[in-house]
Parts: structure tokens; sequence; C-alpha cells
């Protein structure tokens, strides 16, 4: 499994690079929205786990690029948010369309159970070749069409 993490506290990132690296997992953690526009691959990661609010920086654009490479990849990446809000304040953060939230402190045994959950149910729901399969199914009506 190869996950993305994007937050600004270096020791959230740490912990949670060590933590499913000790699953075998390999972790790219990075402090900063723009660099992880730079990074992100849909075919390279398959969780992205982020944290809400940055100083100076908005995750909406790292979000909308990982829905929008969804749509011409074919390949579901889903996103983990983490913050350190109120539940209040998580509230206005729930317009960000992500697949689930994590209040900071996280238990790890929670967010390792989110990690799982969320990959093991992209692949169910979006398998990697489901564009490969949709044009496989066209060209073969369209030869069926021809012979």
């Amino acid at each position: 499994m190869n996950i993305l993490v994007v937050d600004n506290d270096c020791d959230s990132r740490a912990l949670y690079a060590a933590v499913f690296e000790g699953y075998g997992a390999e972790v790219t953690a990075v402090g900063s929205v723009n660099l992880a526009l730079k990074l992100f691959d849909p075919l390279t990661f398959d969780i992205l786990i982020c944290e809400l609010r940055f100083a100076g920086e908005r995750i909406e654009p790292l979000i909308q690029q990982v829905r929008e490479m969804m749509l011409t990849g074919g390949r579901a990446t889903p996103i983990l948010a983490t913050s350190t809000c109120s539940p209040a304040e998580l509230t206005q953060h729930l317009a960000i369309q992500v697949d689930a939230y994590l209040l900071k402190p996280i238990a790890i045994d929670c967010l390792v159970a989110e990690v799982w959950n969320l990959v093991f149910w992209s692949r169910v729901a979006y398998p990697f070749n489901i564009l490969k399969l949709a044009h496989k199914a066209k060209y073969r009506q369209n030869i069926a069409v021809l012979a």
C-alpha cells in the first residue's frame, strides 16, 4: 500500500509514517499542499491522508485534483481528512468532499482501521481497470456491429 500524507505538523507526519511503514506500507509524507499537488498520482497512491488546516494554503485544490483524476483515471483514491479543529469548526469543513474525517488526537488503532476500510472499499467499488474494461466492452460492441 502506498500512502500520501499531507500534514503541516511534522510530528503527525512522522507518526503516520512510522505506523504505516510498520505495517509494510510505503509512505510519502509532505508538509505542503503545493508539494502534494506536484506529487499526487492516482496510480501511485492508494490513499491520501491530509490535514484540513494549513497556514497560507488551501486543501481544496488538492482534493479537487484527486477527485478529477479519479474521473479521468478510473481509479478512486480515498481521502481521509484529519484536523485539530473543534467539532463546531468541523461542520464548516464538511463541505469539503472527503471519504472520512478524524479529529486529532487520533487513536492509532482507529487511524489504521479507517485507512484499511477506505482502501479496501475503494478497491471493491472502483476496480483499478474500470475504464479499461469499459473501453474493451465498447470496442467489442463496435467489432460486433462491423461483423
